[in-house]
């Protein structure tokens, strides 16, 4: 089955931002250091890290890492068109497409923008070049963006809206 807000392939890990698990809950993995003054620097970082840990989660097929990247009330919205709204609606699209994955070609996950819209809230975009496992570009395939809007929460940055669109 294929998920209406989830590209084609999973995400290999290109940017090599964190080496932190995947498949802990939200608090864990969103929990900032409270010792760390917040900057536009330090935000873009851990929005860096978000995505990062997204595609980690997606890559691994670990669908509760996954949702941690999300807000509760998150939605999304893929190349179908199909709205999902809240975590529980992206479990179970999610867990149909997951399960259908291959071993032997994936997405790029690579943010080529952040924009801060408020100091909260921001808008990531994010491109989806096919590859294979070992990283080769895979010819003639669709190439995706993704536009993540986060949201700076008490546990720290997620996901609170993502908008998936083939570009070629």
């Amino acid at each position: 089955a294929n998920c209406a807000c989830i590209p084609d392939g999973p995400f290999p890990l290109r940017s090599g931002l964190h080496d932190l698990p995947v498949g802990h809950n939200r608090s864990v993995l969103q929990r900032e250091d409270s010792s760390v003054k917040r900057s536009r620097e330090t935000d873009t970082a851990s929005i860096e890290r978000l995505v990062d840990m997204l595609g980690r989660a997606f890559r691994a097929a670990e669908l509760d890492g996954m949702l941690a990247m999300f807000r509760d009330d998150a939605v999304c919205v893929g190349v179908t068109g199909r709205l999902l709204v809240g975590t529980a609606e992206l479990a179970s699209a999610a867990s149909d497409y997951l399960g259908g994955l291959s071993d032997d070609s994936t997405l790029g996950f690579d943010i080529v923008h952040i924009a801060f819209i408020r100091d909260d809230v921001a808008v990531a975009m994010v491109r989806h070049d096919p590859i294979t496992s070992d990283g080769e570009l895979l010819e003639g395939e669709p190439v995706g963006e993704s536009m993540f809007v986060v949201s700076h929460e008490r546990s720290g940055w997620l996901i609170a809206a993502w908008q998936l669109t083939v570009i070629r």
